[in-house]
């Protein structure tokens, strides 16, 4: 901003102890972010002067901004963007999608519900799937706000990004997050934003609890269970809209970025349909290989979390990039070829090879990458490649098997009837995912009563 003097109405604050607190401040023209130890209110009107930096140098003697004031303001600054008119241009290029309208309206009001927060100073919590389909996207929202913090914003704006191991929103996130919104105070409602995971029933404790808290984006692309209720929430799947899991969260979420910003994001959307083994995956594409390979290996190694920043950090340096980029090459084919060599193969009745794999000794040996997901997938490329394609791998490790199927007979195996008949047969198991690749949990850890179940409803025999 180059005006010396301007005024502006409080919508956030965030309380620091043992400091001065935060405020979110915003008029016509921009949303800017001070410290100050002068006590204000949501919806006062302040006077701010820039000196190096802004402060706040007092409040305006009419009190608090009226509710018309207000809405003109924060409708200057979300105009300002043009989410509307970005998600209107939106390309979806080879993906096979019959509602493209419908979604990019979903998109443009998603967008606009996070953009709001995010102008407001309301908390903005985004939490991604821990592997190259959840991070992408993650990273595609990432540059998509810089961009916007950049024209919009003075003092910094950020948002709180968490990676989230599992494919559920646990209470115990919604606990977490729930302690992160207390510390506000805001106008507007605070907005959770989840990619690639939560679409579990795992997950809908954790959303009971938040959805009373925040606003939530869910972002996903797994199939809905029998059941499902999204009620309350800006449900964005890939399946409602007319595609299937093939359409991957790290592309919805960077259709949602290209809303905000007005950018492509081809690059990171490439990148998820290799990490996610989408039928629109190309494995001659060297560039998206490359990045869905250091995705994925920054996203395992990093077992205490990690953010857009970070990753950033490294596929901008060059240096850093090659370097990680062979690290993670040379460890995925040594677990491959371990994988190869040890797994136990049995035959169905109807020809079709399964192979069953304990990955411990995988895990043990290579610290942490590849994930037993992300290594599944791998492992039934190796394998079909070797043994056409007709092929079942089942890796196993703890309490979970992780299952990838060719896709030439998904239609024909059905993974996910097969796992429906586990779930009612036995308790103790759960489970779900795609046609191609789906995740059994079995409580208790009894994995290998689990695995002769798993044997026996596929028809197969040593």
């Amino acid at each position: 901003m180059n005006l010396l003097r301007t005024t502006g109405i409080v919508t956030s604050i965030k309380r620091v102890s043992g400091g001065a607190d935060l405020y979110t401040i915003i008029n016509e023209r921009s949303s800017v972010l001070v410290s100050s130890n002068l006590e204000m209110s949501l919806m006062e009107r302040v006077d701010l002067q820039y000196d190096e930096s802004f402060k706040v140098s007092g409040i305006e003697p009419n009190g608090n901004a009226d509710p018309e004031l207000y809405g003109r303001t924060l409708s200057a600054l979300v105009n300002g963007i043009g989410v509307k008119a970005k998600a209107a241009g939106i390309d979806f290029g080879v993906i096979e999608i019959t509602e493209k309208d419908k979604l990019k309206s979903a998109l443009a009001d998603a967008a606009e519900s996070l953009l709001t927060a995010y102008i407001t100073g309301a908390p903005l919590i985004v939490r991604f799937h821990n592997d190259g389909d959840g991070s992408s996207g993650a990273l595609a929202l990432y540059r998509a706000l810089t961009k916007i913090g950049a024209g919009t914003f003075e003092g910094g704006r950020s948002a709180s990004w968490f990676m989230n191991k599992s494919i559920a929103y646990t209470p115990d996130s919604a606990y977490s997050d729930s302690a992160l919104i207390s510390q506000y105070s805001s106008k507007e409602k605070p907005v959770l934003l989840i990619t690639d995971f939560g679409t579990s029933e795992e997950s809908s404790g954790g959303m009971e609890i938040i959805k009373a808290k925040a606003d939530v984006i869910w972002l996903d692309h797994h199939m809905p269970y029998k059941g499902f209720s999204s009620e309350g929430a800006r449900y964005i799947n890939s399946w409602n809209f007319g595609s299937d899991s093939n359409m991957t969260a790290g592309a919805l979420t960077s259709f949602l970025s290209q809303a905000l910003s007005g950018e492509r994001f081809d690059e990171l959307i490439k990148a998820s349909f290799i990490s996610d083994y989408s039928k629109y995956a190309n494995p001659n594409d060297a560039d998206a290989v490359r990045l869905a390979t250091v995705l994925d290996y920054m996203t395992a190694k990093n077992k205490n979390g990690l953010s857009p920043k970070q990753i950033e950090t490294v596929i901008s340096d060059p240096d850093k990039y090659i370097s990680t980029h062979a690290t993670a090459t040379e460890q995925m084919e040594e677990a491959i070829s371990l994988g190869v060599n040890t797994a136990n193969k049995y035959l169905t009745d109807r020809g079709v090879q399964v192979f069953i794999v304990d990955f411990t000794p995988i895990a043990d040996k290579e610290q942490g990458f590849p994930l037993p997901g992300r290594y599944s997938s791998r492992l039934q490329g190796r394998l079909e490649e070797l043994n056409g394609e007709r092929v079942i791998t089942a890796v196993h490790f703890g309490n979970f098997i992780s299952m990838r199927v060719s896709k030439a007979i998904s239609a024909e195996v059905e993974i996910l009837q097969v796992i429906e008949r586990l779930k009612r047969s036995n308790p103790e198991i759960g489970g779900g995912g795609h046609a191609e690749a789906a995740s059994i949990r079995v409580v208790n850890k009894n994995i290998k009563e689990a695995l002769t179940l798993l044997l026996i409803e596929l028809g197969a025999r040593q």
